[in-house]
């Protein structure tokens, strides 16, 4: 019974001072327990960090960053292939402008050829025939073809040109041109001493 008493008596005397620790100073044991919970806090994070593989981790790590730089290669080199096929779709853009104005021309070209075709046909139904002695020429076909005497040689050759076109015959030959896509014919019928007589006429 004493030995119960007396450890009763302790007991009470232990929550006798606690309670008057607490009710003396209850603020600053709470800040005591407070820093006591967060220091366990503090431990356990450091003692589950112990099964942290580290280098594994490191590794996936770079692998993300890697996946990252190619990720952003891509998109610089999608950037890149943008920009140049936009300034493709650009010029291809002015070509096709550069190619109307070409084909334009061309046609106006070709409506001109067809005209001034015409023309010489039509100048040229009937032959054409000249006499002409030397440094003397005549516009047999107005505007397109002109024949030139530039020498004589009695009775025999004559030298000169028919539509920017060496002529260079005797007597009796038939010459051949090309004025504008029709063919021509210059017949020398005659070289006489100081001149000569030629025909021209162009096929329909």
């Amino acid at each position: 019974m004493a030995v119960g008493g007396g450890m009763s008596e302790t007991v009470s005397i232990i929550t006798l001072v606690l309670a008057s620790a607490m009710a003396a100073g209850g603020a600053a044991w709470t800040m005591q327990l407070d820093n006591i919970a967060q220091k366990d806090k503090t431990i356990e994070a450091l003692r589950e960090s112990s099964a942290w593989d580290l280098p594994e981790t490191i590794k996936n790590l770079k692998s993300a960053g890697a996946e990252i730089d190619a990720s952003l290669k891509s998109r610089a080199d999608q950037k890149s292939l943008e920009n140049r096929a936009a300034e493709l779709q650009h010029n291809n853009a002015l070509l096709e402008g550069r190619l109307k104005v070409t084909m334009s021309e061309l046609a106006e070209t070709k409506s001109n050829f067809e005209v001034l075709k015409s023309q010489l046909q039509g100048a040229m139904r009937q032959p054409v025939t000249v006499e002409l002695s030397k440094g003397q020429s005549e516009d047999v076909i107005p505007g397109l073809a002109a024949l030139a005497v530039e020498s004589v040689y009695p009775r025999t050759q004559v030298k000169g040109s028919f539509g920017g076109q060496r002529l260079d015959g005797h007597a009796g030959e038939r010459l051949s041109y090309k004025v504008s896509g029709v063919v021509c014919t210059v017949y020398i019928k005659a070289v006489e001493i100081t001149s000569a007589k030629l025909s021209v006429t162009c096929d329909n």
